[in-house]
């Protein structure tokens, strides 16, 4: 009976170690978080953890939100791409004046991206093999950016190439203008949303990214035009939560 007294009592005290150690574990973790600028006065959404790619002097959270709230950024992007049914015309069109910028060779354009460090290939190649297929076509415009939308094997992407200083930022979404100078593009790829912001008036990119845990999946989000801030709709296996993404400017 003594010895069945001495062990309870001492995998209780090992399981109040576990859980002191864990507690530990979740502290160092925020405290990691907030010095990145993370987490700033906000609710850690259930089901939902952040991964910085990268900042540059920007400053984010994400704060719970109701429906009625979300319901009132329901409206058509005022600011947008003027899309084109000829996706040929429009090609030929830059083609012509900004010859510098979309010229080919061997029938395809390389384009240097900016945000991701490395060249892109752009063209239209139909292989036996289908992984290696690939499509592109000319979207739209807005003053002086051209909207790329490339098609690759399970996949697509989007490229906006600034013709005013020959600059392309490549985006997994397709990107939404926030305000006059920033775009972003949201959506969820494999499992992770995915956010990017670009501020071309400033020369500033962001890439956040948001690990969906319990089945959180984004459906719909709207900007706000103050350029800070985007409403999201994320769905679940319980219904719908509702948050919006802060985005501050900070120091680089």
């Amino acid at each position: 009976m003594r010895e069945l007294l001495v062990l309870m009592i001492l995998i209780a005290f090992s399981g109040c170690k576990k859980s002191d150690a864990e507690k530990k574990e979740t502290i160092r973790v925020s405290e990691e978080l907030n010095e990145k600028g993370i987490i700033e006065n906000s609710e850690c959404p259930p089901g939902l953890l952040y991964g910085v790619a990268q900042l540059d002097g920007f400053k984010v959270y994400l704060q719970k939100t109701n429906k009625s709230d979300f319901e009132k950024r329901n409206a058509e992007d005022f600011i947008k791409f003027h899309k084109t049914e000829n996706s040929d015309s429009l090609e030929k069109a830059v083609q012509k004046r900004f010859p510098d910028i979309f010229y080919k060779n061997d029938g395809c354009y390389l384009f240097h991206s900016k945000n991701q460090k490395e060249e892109i290939i752009v063209m239209n190649y139909i292989s036996p093999d289908t992984k290696s297929s690939g499509a592109y076509k000319f979207v739209g415009s807005y003053k002086d950016f051209i909207l790329i939308n490339k098609q690759y094997y399970e996949g697509e992407g989007y490229l906006v190439i600034n013709t005013a200083n020959r600059e392309m930022y490549s985006f997994a979404n397709e990107p939404r203008f926030m305000n006059e100078h920033r775009l972003y593009s949201l959506g969820d790829n494999y499992g992770t949303t995915d956010l990017q912001v670009y501020d071309f008036e400033e020369d500033r990119y962001m890439a956040i990214e948001i690990s969906n845990l319990q089945g959180f999946r984004p459906r719909e989000n709207y900007p706000h035009y103050n350029g800070s801030l985007v409403s999201i709709k994320f769905d679940h296996s319980l219904g719908s939560s509702f948050y919006e993404f802060h985005i501050q400017e900070n120091s680089r």
